[in-house]
């Protein structure tokens, strides 16, 4: 670990836990401690660490961080709001909805906007999706920018924000036998929201966190969110214990847990998990391509790897080609009025996706790809397969 890494670790620490820093902390070097916080997207914790201190005082670093601070709070007030907004319509429309990830753990932090998000994602039920998606665009002004096999892409207006109106939280792996499952696991609330069960809102994090670590991304806030609600949420280990091994994730959530521990408790993590920390933290809190290109070349290691790989990218093809009806309405507000043009939307869904911009997308991952040395290979390799991602 480098002296960065070990000073942002320190600084995270302090602006989570509300500790002050270590005696005689001091910064190397400035500029690539800013650029390592700001790239997982928590630059405005080294204001939040460093007030008070002698570097709160005539410091480029802390005048930076405060911006970044402001930024933070800008942007936590507008997904408020817009949360308020679409929560309080689904309730008066009575579709039932779950809140998910960040607009979740957010309240778990010491303050709300310190825990940043680059969108909304909220659970509706596959049958309300459609109707709900046109209702947020007529109603709330929301405009759709297309869909996958488990979310509508909604943005307010000015595309303040992103709305993930999630339907499904299946995302193509070892989970979604599990993920599947999420309404048998979330309890009413007040109006028409859900809440998931402690164990289920546990279990989806460390998915999700799988997920971004097997397309290449992953980063430093989910670990801290997984500290969080470790430990101020009350859930029954055996419960998540049971969810994580049907899902092959057992061995993954105990190196995230030995983690977290290490980065904010008092534990001593594991040497699998010193390995997953290292790439969490010379990540991206998205994933970026050219790891993703080496985890896709590790990926295709190993016949039963190549058959769920070959099994999600069907599953995902079929439901971006041929929507449903109601789905397909969301992109095609014509269709509402003119019917006859369905066949017409799906010829220029299929245009679109083969010669957009998604075109442009895979050959950039072609050439990040090819530029993927065997080396790189073996290390996502070894680091999926010592983590229980790999066969």
């Amino acid at each position: 670990m480098t002296k960065t890494e070990q000073e942002f670790l320190q600084i995270l620490r302090a602006a989570v836990l509300g500790e002050p820093l270590p005696e005689g902390f001091s910064v190397g070097e400035a500029g690539a401690l800013f650029a390592l916080a700001r790239r997982h997207d928590l630059g405005h914790l080294l204001s939040v660490a460093l007030e008070g201190t002698a570097l709160s005082r005539d410091s480029e670093l802390f005048a930076r961080s405060e911006r970044e601070r402001l930024r933070a709070l800008w942007r936590s007030g507008v997904l408020s709001h817009e949360e308020e907004r679409v929560t309080a319509f689904l309730d008066r429309e009575g579709i039932p909805y779950i809140p998910l990830k960040g607009a979740v753990v957010r309240a778990l932090w010491p303050e709300p906007w310190m825990r940043t998000s680059c969108d909304l994602d909220i659970l509706v039920r596959e049958e309300d999706a459609g109707r709900a998606a046109l209702l947020l665009c007529r109603e709330l002004g929301y405009t759709a920018r297309g869909e996958t096999y488990h979310n509508h892409s909604l943005y307010s207006e000015g595309d303040a924000v992103h709305l993930e109106l999630h339907f499904s939280l299946t995302e193509g792996g070892t989970s979604d036998a599990v993920l599947a499952r999420a309404w048998e696991h979330a309890t009413p609330a007040d109006g028409a929201r859900y809440v998931l069960s402690p164990e289920f809102l546990l279990f989806h994090l460390v998915s999700h966190l799988a997920t971004h670590l097997l397309n290449g991304g992953g980063g430093v806030r989910p670990i801290v969110d997984v500290f969080l609600v470790r430990q101020q949420l009350a859930y029954d280990a055996a419960g998540f214990a049971e969810l994580a091994r049907e899902a092959g994730l057992l061995t993954f959530s105990e190196a995230v847990f030995s983690l977290s521990e290490a980065w904010l408790g008092e534990g001593e993590p594991a040497p699998v998990s010193e390995r997953l920390g290292a790439a969490l933290l010379g990540g991206r809190l998205y994933s970026d391509t050219d790891r993703r290109a080496a985890v896709e070349k590790a990926r295709r290691t190993g016949r039963e790897a190549r058959r769920e790989a070959r099994r999600a990218r069907r599953r995902y093809f079929r439901a971006r080609l041929f929507p449903g009806r109601d789905r397909l309405r969301v992109l095609y507000p014509a269709l509402e009025r003119h019917a006859f043009l369905l066949p017409f939307c799906y010829l220029h869904r299929l245009v679109r996706l083969l010669f957009g911009r998604r075109l442009a997308l895979a050959l950039e991952r072609g050439r990040a790809s090819a530029g993927v040395t065997e080396e790189e290979k073996t290390e996502a390799l070894a680091l999926l397969s010592s983590l229980g991602l790999m066969p």
